[in-house]
């Protein structure tokens, strides 16, 4: 790669080019574009050539300036750590009653397996006294409860609660807990509604496509059960209900027609409140987990294209899968992105990463920190900390710096200032972080 980095595209009707430089794109016609194929490729403008002079006149087709890979927040660590927690998780277990197979926790992946630990009073009542004292500069509070399935230790949750909101003071407190809905009693939903919980429930369809992956261990599907519980919710406080959130994993064992028909079609759900996650694909030791044949995809791909004629002014709203109605979110928030055409740095970092542990704190049944629930607890380098001996800055630092794993190669990427990979998307080597697992995960 040399020196002026650019990336060409072209649609069926015209051609592109990404200037790194500015963060900008920019229409030409097809022979500027065979130049610029070539200026992509050696990364320099060949000699005499007036054809691009135009833009070399508003400022593209720069050499490139940036000349390391430093995350901006990496000097602001420490305060953020001592002030400006956002959010806690507490993982009250390590035991799930469902052995659910696509699991980040089902042996598929390299992660640990389900066991019994469970998180002590003690180290519960640590780390939420922790939180407090390192979230005076926060204006909202948020405490939630993780597993496994945490409801396995509801009494103990029960007792986090309540010495929670003995302890908060001028300050919005809130609950989340995710949950896969199967131990929702009476006194449980009491309770959370009680408590005004933010709860999640994992639901993926109806009971074919839901049964097929998530089953009890006696491998009994669990569809039966959560929809029970769920029309008590409803019949407890049908106001509480309309505020539960059920995130629906679109996996190669579910026929995903038949799952966008069941929620969007449903009379006990409002599509809103239905997410799609996508199976986490980072990690897996069982490649028999992502197989599957192009036609999976189609209803998925139908679905987005629609978004786009919408965005386009094809199409009316009205046409849009209620599952993907909010995907034009993402889509606006990329083109509001390359339309900051400001100049590259000499120092900068691709985005991605948080400061860990500030935006979601998860802490492990032992008391032990980690950047957030999604990441690997097997993966050398990911605890940052924990309740006995408070943060790891420099573990902090690290990981907040992942780029630098790939500092030669991020140098010299076009996409380095729209890439978006946070340390839990890089792919673990021997359970380490490494610059080939990295680049994996890149391509």
């Amino acid at each position: 790669m040399g020196e002026i980095v650019i990336k060409c595209f072209s649609t069926l009707k015209k051609y592109y080019f990404y200037d790194r430089h500015t963060n900008s794109v920019v229409c030409v016609n097809p022979e500027e574009y065979k130049i610029l194929k070539n200026v992509e490729r050696d990364g320099k403008i060949p000699n005499n050539c007036r054809e691009l002079d135009k833009y070399l006149q508003k400022g593209l087709l720069q050499k490139k300036i940036t000349k390391k890979i430093i995350h901006p927040s990496s000097d602001d660590i420490e305060y953020y750590a001592n002030k400006q927690l956002k959010e806690l998780i507490l993982q009250v277990t390590q035991q799930c009653n469902l052995r659910c197979f696509y699991c980040t926790y089902s042996g598929n992946y390299y992660n640990r397996g389900h066991s019994d630990k469970r998180m002590s009073w003690e180290i519960a009542r640590e780390a939420i006294d922790f939180y407090f004292e390192h979230s005076i500069d926060s204006d909202k509070l948020i405490i939630a409860f993780y597993g496994g399935e945490p409801l396995l230790e509801f009494p103990l949750i029960k007792k986090c609660v309540e010495y929670a909101e003995g302890k908060v003071q001028d300050k919005e407190l809130s609950f989340f807990i995710t949950t896969n809905g199967t131990l929702l009693s009476e006194e449980v939903i009491s309770f959370l509604a009680k408590h005004k919980f933010a709860v999640t429930i994992s639901l993926d369809g109806k009971k074919e496509e839901h049964d097929v992956n998530r089953k009890f261990r006696n491998g009994q599907g669990s569809f039966d059960v959560i929809v029970r519980n769920l029309n008590k919710i409803k019949k407890y406080d049908e106001e509480f209900f309309s505020t539960v959130r059920y995130n629906t994993v679109i996996n190669p064992k579910a026929d995903l027609k038949n799952v966008l028909d069941y929620f969007a079609n449903s009379k006990l759900f409002n599509p809103i409140q239905v997410r799609l996650s996508m199976l986490n694909e980072t990690g897996v030791s069982n490649n028999g987990l992502l197989k599957v044949n192009d036609s999976f995809w189609i209803p998925h791909r139908y679905e987005h294209l629609k978004v786009l004629l919408y965005l386009l002014g094809k199409i009316d709203r009205k046409y849009i899968h209620p599952l993907y109605i909010t995907d034009h979110r993402a889509i606006e928030l990329f083109y509001k992105e390359t339309h900051q055409h400001y100049i590259e740095l000499e120092a900068m970092h691709h985005g991605g990463p948080c400061i860990p542990g500030v935006r979601r704190l998860f802490v492990d049944t032992s008391g032990d920190f980690y950047p957030c629930e999604r990441v690997s607890e097997n993966v050398q380098g990911m605890k940052i900390g924990s309740v006995e001996k408070g943060f790891d800055y420099n573990k902090m630092r690290y990981i907040l710096n992942i780029g630098q794993l790939t500092e030669k190669e991020c140098l010299e990427c076009w996409n380095l200032r729209l890439c978006r990979m946070c340390v839990g998307q890089v792919e673990p080597t021997n359970n380490k972080l490494t610059c080939e697992g990295k680049l994996c995960s890149c391509t």
